[in-house]
């Protein structure tokens, strides 16, 4: 329904903007016509010019709005030319965004695996330093309460060196035998 008033009205304008562009003898011509049949009467003769007129101006009306619709056609095919490029830059930069996107993502999925396995190997460092720190005050311990036993393979020279240590010296024994120390 509004398209059936939008029509009737634009072409009424076109033919008014039409009208506006006749040439001037067309409007000097409706004009002498219009005086000469003196107004409203019309006379038998009257009537093929006035028809004549009027089919001449519906022509005149009629080629002003072929181009009118011409250059608007032009103009038209242009802009949607240059809206199907626009759309395909668009599509291309779309495409290369999508792109780039998959490769951020593979990358953000490569770096997540090596920071998972790094957290991984951190954690089994730890868990072994745990175990190392926890075994460590145990083996103090034993060691403590436990006396370390004499090496076992040692040299004669150093039997011996330990041998005199413990045996008393002269003197040593002649004091420790009366009770003095």
């Amino acid at each position: 329904d509004g398209e059936d008033l939008l029509f009737p009205l634009q072409l009424q304008q076109a033919a008014i903007m039409a009208a506006e562009s006749l040439e001037p003898e067309t409007i000097a011509q409706v004009r002498a016509d219009s005086e000469q049949s003196g107004g409203d009467a019309t006379t038998s003769k009257d009537v093929p010019d006035l028809e004549a007129l009027q089919a001449r101006i519906m022509s005149e009306i009629q080629a002003k709005l072929s181009q009118k619709e011409e250059s608007l056609w032009r103009r038209g095919q242009v802009e949607i030319k240059r809206l199907q490029l626009e759309q395909k830059e668009v599509t291309a930069t779309v495409a290369k965004m999508q792109e780039r996107q998959a490769a951020l993502v593979n990358e953000n999925q490569k770096i997540r695996g090596a920071l998972v396995e790094v957290t991984s190997k951190f954690e089994q460092v730890v868990k072994q330093m745990r175990e190392v720190l926890r075994a460590l005050p145990q083996q103090t311990q034993n060691q403590l309460s436990q006396p370390t036993p004499p090496p076992t393979t040692t040299t004669t020279a150093t039997r011996s060196r330990h041998q005199m240590r413990l045996s008393p010296s002269p003197s040593e024994a002649s004091t420790t035998a009366s009770g003095e120390r």
